[in-house]
């Protein structure tokens, strides 16, 4: 599977005079010719475009000790915690550790790929970074 990721970088006014301009960098995902906007150029945000985009439907559960993102498919479950910043992706008994960020893009793609391929049983994803 291809993807392309594109990267657009705006100067952004507070909207009051004490209110510095700040640059931002957005990112979007193209997958299958949908554009869809990411959070971040991280793990999660990679991992939740490619599965959503895969028919997984995503879910926000609470527990008594613990609060987590279920990714539902048909009968497959994977659970998205996060501890003291390291990401656990949690699929009956395989479980995944991850960094959200990592240094450089490569590191980062082949990080999201593990996940998709050893957690949700997915195809591995070529992503592009446009220029």
């Amino acid at each position: 599977m291809q993807a392309t990721i594109s990267r657009s970088t705006d100067l952004v006014n507070g909207g009051c005079n004490a209110c510095p301009t700040v640059k931002t960098t957005s990112y979007n995902l193209i997958l299958r010719n949908i554009n869809t906007p990411l959070e971040d150029l991280d793990v999660p945000s990679l991992v939740m475009a490619v599965v959503l985009k895969a028919g997984y439907r995503q879910e926000l559960r609470i527990d008594f000790m613990e609060e987590y993102v279920e990714f539902k498919k048909e009968d497959k479950a994977i659970q998205l915690l996060e501890e003291y910043g390291v990401f656990v992706y949690r699929s009956g008994s395989k479980e995944m550790k991850s960094a959200a960020k990592y240094p450089g893009n490569e590191a980062l793609f082949n990080q999201v790929n593990r996940i998709l391929t050893d957690i949700f049983e997915l195809e591995e994803v070529t992503f592009e970074i446009e220029k």
